[in-house]
């Protein structure tokens, strides 16, 4: 169903009204769609950059163990934090889980975007 309003003429009477603008008004602008996020480039917690995760760092629980039920977790997930104990690097975890590094990572990296796991 097309709008109530003609797309092109708003478009261009939008652009007309922003051309009109001083400086100062222009200065206050702020953009509708939020900056694109640091990810990959940096985990979602902001703490701890992709490159510096390798086989010996250590996942902590950001939420009590107790917890974890609330959450929604795959199978693969709950495999991967009954291993998560503050003191266990990814290296032993994958050793423990049977799972390749890359999807250990994988995992983790997902916890960490949901506030369940922190690096360090």
């Amino acid at each position: 169903m097309p709008p109530p309003f003609d797309p092109v003429a708003f478009a261009r009477e939008s652009d007309t009204n922003v051309r009109l603008l001083d400086d100062e008004e222009m200065a206050c602008l702020r953009p509708t769609v939020p900056p694109p996020p640091q990810y990959p480039s940096e985990i979602s917690s902001g703490t701890m950059p992709l490159a510096a995760i390798d086989a010996g760092t250590v996942p902590s629980l950001a939420v009590a163990r107790e917890d974890l039920e609330w959450f929604g977790l795959t199978g693969a997930a709950a495999t991967v934090l009954r291993h998560v104990d503050g003191l266990a690097t990814l290296g032993t975890i994958a050793d423990a889980t049977g799972m390749r590094m890359v999807d250990l990572a994988r995992i983790l990296e997902e916890l960490v975007r949901e506030g369940i796991v922190a690096w360090g």
